[in-house]
Formats: structure tokens, C-alpha cells, sequence
């Protein structure tokens, strides 16, 4: 018993030391690109040796997928939050829902974009790896998990299929903002000549024309 008890205290402080490793990494991620994340970084940032970052992950590459892993983990339980209170949604208008589906992506976007940028990234140069893989199942569940949100606007929508259509505007939207955070990392206008706003409202115009809703 003495034995387990004496271990018990050891496994809390390797899960904090983990838990610490995994926040530095999503903060250097998030604040200065893949680039920025380096171990000795990380270490630091973490208040730990980089012998401690190696006798937990075998490489760089392994930590920063784990802590982009947990990211996306945590987005998928605030998402699974939201599909729980969709009956909610349910009395808004179908147009109002669908502009609320636009605002949400592109605020995501706004409010994680270092670490989305960064993710894209490290999944970008391992076409092949098994993080990719896991990047695409999580990005399918997102599309999953919107359409059930949306599924009030279904009868509403002038379309041959509309659920095919919804899952378009829902990639349409989220590939934008994807190629504006890897070209365009800085707010716009910029040399677009688009702000923010403009960007918001003329998104939602384009998917709402496209479903019929005006």
C-alpha cells in the first residue's frame, strides 16, 4: 500500500509536468507559429528541463501534434455543447440560423487563428502522417456536428439537395477563412481592400443566396 501511495504523487506530478508541456506548446503555437514552438521554447515556457520534454515525447513533432490533438479534442467538447442545446436554435429564423453558422466559423477563426494556421502547417508538411488523418476525421465531424445544428433550416432550403448544400457552405466558408489565416495572417483589409466586417456580412450574403434564402 505505502508503495502505491508513494506513487500516486509521482504520476500527479508527471500528468502536471504533461499538462504544462502541452500548454507551453499551444501557446508558442498559437502566438508565433510552428516555428516559435521550438523544444528549448517549450521547456522554459513549461519550467522544465528539455531532457523532461524528451522523456515524454520522442520528438518535437510528437509533442506538437499532442498539444494541437488536445486542442481539437477540447473544440469537439465545446462543439458537442452547442448540438446539445440546438433545440434552442431551432426557434430562430432559418436565415438567422444560417448567418449564425457564417459568424461562428469566422469567429473561431478569429479567436484561434495562430494555432489553426499552425496546425494546418504541421499537417500540410506530413501529408501522409497519422496526425493528417486525424485532422481530416475531425474536420468531417465539425461539418457533422453543424449540419445537426442546422438541421432546422433543411425544409427551408431551396436546393435539389440541402444537405448537400449545407455542407458546402459550411467548407466554403471554413476553406476561406483557412486560405486568409495561411496568406493573409494579419487582419484585413490590407491589400484586399476587404475588411473584416465586409468579409462577414458579404460570406453570409453568398451562402444565404445559395441556399435561396434571398
Amino acid at each position: 500500500m505505502a508503495e502505491d501511495d508513494d506513487r500516486l504523487p509521482q504520476q500527479a506530478r508527471s500528468l502536471e509536468t504533461l499538462s504544462r508541456l502541452l500548454d507551453a506548446a499551444e501557446s508558442l503555437l498559437s502566438e508565433g507559429g510552428v516555428d516559435a514552438a521550438t523544444v528549448p521554447a517549450i521547456a522554459a515556457k513549461a519550467g522544465v528541463s528539455i531532457g523532461a520534454v524528451y522523456r515524454r515525447f520522442v520528438d518535437k513533432d510528437a509533442l506538437l501534434h499532442a498539444a494541437c490533438q488536445r486542442f481539437l479534442e477540447r473544440a469537439d467538447a465545446r462543439a458537442a455543447m452547442t448540438i446539445a442545446h440546438a433545440k434552442k436554435l431551432a426557434a430562430f429564423p432559418p436565415a438567422a440560423l444560417v448567418r449564425q453558422m457564417v459568424a461562428g466559423i469566422i469567429f473561431g477563426y478569429h479567436l484561434h487563428g495562430g494555432i489553426i494556421r499552425a496546425i494546418h502547417q504541421l499537417a500540410d508538411e506530413q501529408p501522409d502522417s497519422a496526425f493528417r488523418r486525424f485532422l481530416d476525421a475531425r474536420q468531417m465531424r465539425t461539418v457533422a456536428q453543424t449540419l445537426e445544428v442546422l438541421k432546422p433550416c433543411l425544409p427551408h432550403i431551396r436546393h435539389p439537395d440541402p444537405e448537400l448544400a449545407i455542407r458546402t457552405s459550411i467548407l466554403v466558408v471554413g476553406w476561406t477563412m483557412q486560405k486568409k489565416l495561411m496568406l493573409a495572417p494579419r487582419k484585413l483589409p490590407g491589400p484586399t481592400g476587404v475588411s473584416e466586417e465586409a468579409l462577414e456580412e458579404e460570406l453570409s450574403r453568398m451562402v444565404l443566396t445559395y441556399l435561396g434564402f434571398g
